[in-house]
C-alpha cells in the first residue's frame, strides 16, 4: 500500500510486517493468520501485559480503543546497519533499545526486521522498523498518549535519535 493509504495501525504493522506479497505457500502455512513475509520479527511489551500471540492482534486491539479525537496513531522509527552486521547483533541492539527506553515507558513496539539484500536490493541497507503505538500500554487496554508523542515532530525525531545512540552505545560495551 502507499502511505496515503495506511488508515489504521494494523495496516501500517502489515505494511512493514510484509514488505512483499506473500505466496500462496505461506499463505497456506500461515493457517489462517497472517503470513509474515519480512526476515524477522518481535513484540517488545510494556511491562505488566499479557503476551500476544501475533503481532497484528496488539494493533488490531489498538485500533479498537483509538480515542475519538486522537489524529496520531503510531510512529515508525528506522534503524538502519551495516550490511555486513549480523542479522541477530541487528534484533539484539533493536531489542535492547525497545527494552530499555520504550517498554520502561509502558509502551508496546513491534520490531520488523528488512534484509533488503535477500531480495537482490544490494543497494539498500539492512534496516528493522520500530512501529510503537503512541498511547500507553497496560494490562487493561490502552491508556493516555505518552508525552513523547506530545512534541513537535524535529523535537522527538532528535529524542529518538538520542537514545538510540545510547542504546547503540551500551550495546557495544556489551559485546566486550
Amino acid at each position: 500500500k502507499r502511505d496515503d493509504e495506511v488508515h489504521s495501525s494494523a495496516d501500517l504493522a502489515r505494511a512493514k510486517l510484509q514488505p512483499r506479497q506473500p505466496t500462496a505457500a505461506e499463505r497456506e502455512a500461515a493457517g489462517g493468520l497472517e503470513p509474515i513475509t519480512a526476515s524477522d520479527w518481535r513484540l517488545v511489551l510494556a511491562a505488566g501485559v499479557a503476551d500476544i500471540a501475533h503481532p497484528l492482534d496488539l494493533f488490531t486491539a489498538y485500533d479498537a480503543q483509538k480515542l475519538p479525537e486522537q489524529r496520531l496513531l503510531a510512529v515508525v522509527q528506522t534503524l538502519r546497519f551495516a550490511p555486513e552486521l549480523p542479522r541477530h547483533a541487528m534484533m539484539h541492539a533493536a531489542q535492547l533499545y525497545a527494552g530499555c527506553w520504550l517498554r520502561r515507558e509502558r509502551l508496546s513496539s513491534l520490531l520488523v526486521q528488512h534484509m533488503p539484500g535477500d531480495a537482490g536490493s544490494a543497494k539498500r541497507r539492512p534496516h528493522i522498523h520500530i512501529v510503537t503505538p503512541v498511547r500507553t500500554h497496560r494490562l487493561s487496554g490502552f491508556g493516555e498518549i505518552h508525552e513523547s508523542f506530545r512534541q513537535d515532530l524535529a523535537e522527538m525525531q532528535h529524542d529518538f535519535e538520542a537514545t538510540w545512540r545510547r542504546a547503540l552505545e551500551l550495546a557495544s560495551t556489551m559485546d566486550g
